[in-house]
């Protein structure tokens, strides 16, 4: 059975494509891969109401896009690789992942595993999984009491400020006093 491989290595030119593919790393710690992916969506809700048969779909925006990767060190100074990696992996923060047809992104690392084994010595491969990191939104409601009280004291303020010149009272009524 033919890959489509082999229709470019039986003839003298390459690619563009493969001219493009980029080594992959995650914060600068170099693997191997042999495949990439990335998943994402529309975050929906779905409305039913009765005695209606078609719903109503609200798009409540993209999806966080995901990168599941499985990659692999090897050679015989692999154990060096497979820590270095690690060490990135479990840094804090965001870091620059790149993959060889997906290009560079800013991700957190959600989890990894990594497996060696006996059979296949000087080679340990990696399960990752990556989300794309986005700005932080920060809510301008710092403080809802705080907000209400300084309401309640502008609308007090209104209150007895248009009531004392006003002709409504009249002599002997007492004022309603605010606390």
């Amino acid at each position: 059975m033919a890959f489509v491989f082999d229709f470019f290595t039986r003839s003298s030119s390459i690619p563009p494509w493969k001219w493009e593919l980029l080594p992959a790393s995650f914060r600068g710690a170099r693997f191997h891969m042999d495949n990439t992916s990335r998943g994402s969506g529309r975050r929906s809700i779905v409305h039913e109401f009765p005695h209606r048969d078609l719903p109503y779909t609200e798009d409540m925006g993209r999806k966080v896009r995901v990168f599941p990767v499985t990659g692999y060190v090897v050679g015989p100074f692999y154990k060096d690789d497979r820590d270095n990696l690690i060490y990135a992996l479990e840094a804090e923060g965001p870091g620059q992942l790149v993959l060889p047809t997906l290009g560079e992104w800013t991700v957190r690392v959600r989890d990894y595993s990594v497996r060696e084994e006996k059979r296949a010595g000087g080679l340990a491969a990696f399960d990752m999984s990556f989300v794309e990191v986005g700005d932080a939104i920060v809510d301008a409601a710092s403080d809802t009491q705080s907000n209400v009280r300084t309401s309640a004291g502008d609308a007090k303020s209104t209150i007895v400020s248009s009531s004392e010149n006003s002709d409504v009272w009249t002599k002997g009524t007492t004022p309603i006093a605010f606390t």
